[in-house]
């Protein structure tokens, strides 16, 4: 509960030094800040930090596409036209989810998959492909890609396949595309 204080400026009760086991109703415990007891909804703002979506894919078009449909989801999204790109993002950008397309000049999608799983085993990718090729799809399922879009896709089935991913943490994979 907080109260007006003079000058009426909101305080917010600490927790009692006399009480350790004390919880302040509405209030939640930050690190850093000497675990000082923060308001609940503040301590979610400070939380609230974009999920990073990589689009890797050779056509400009489709990257640009892409990349306004996922801002316009709250993400912040990196583009990469080809693998050595991609890898470097992956390296300092740590994204959540890459969308990756299958087939692209000098490093292909599987390559750049398994060197991407080795920078970072818990990252999530989506493959992209022109092609229905089963033996490199089931590859790249392998290699732990969680699911696959035959092009051209439904842009809506690419969204909520994001959306899925990235706002509930799943991991089921599955196959879309004609």
């Amino acid at each position: 509960m907080s109260e007006v204080g003079s000058g009426g400026r909101m305080r917010f009760p600490t927790q009692s030094s006399e009480s350790p086991d004390h919880r302040m109703l509405g209030c939640v415990r930050m690190s850093g800040a000497r675990g000082a007891f923060v308001p609940a909804l503040l301590a979610e703002e400070v939380n609230d930090v974009k999920k990073k979506v990589l689009i890797v894919d050779d056509q400009n078009g489709i990257r640009v596409l892409l990349t306004e449909v996922f801002n316009s989801e709250g993400y912040e999204t990196f583009q990469a036209s080809n693998g050595k790109m991609a890898l470097e993002i992956v390296k300092t950008e740590s994204p959540d989810l890459v969308l990756l397309d299958m087939k692209i000049p000098g490093m292909d999608g599987l390559d750049i998959l398994k060197h991407a799983k080795k920078i970072d085993p818990s990252i999530k990718v989506i493959m992209m492909t022109a092609y229905g090729e089963l033996d490199m799809i089931k590859e790249a399922t392998e290699l732990g890609a969680l699911m696959h879009f035959t092009k051209p896709f439904d842009i809506d089935d690419l969204r909520t396949a994001v959306n899925v991913q990235l706002k509930s943490g799943a991991s089921s994979g599955f196959a879309v595309g004609s």
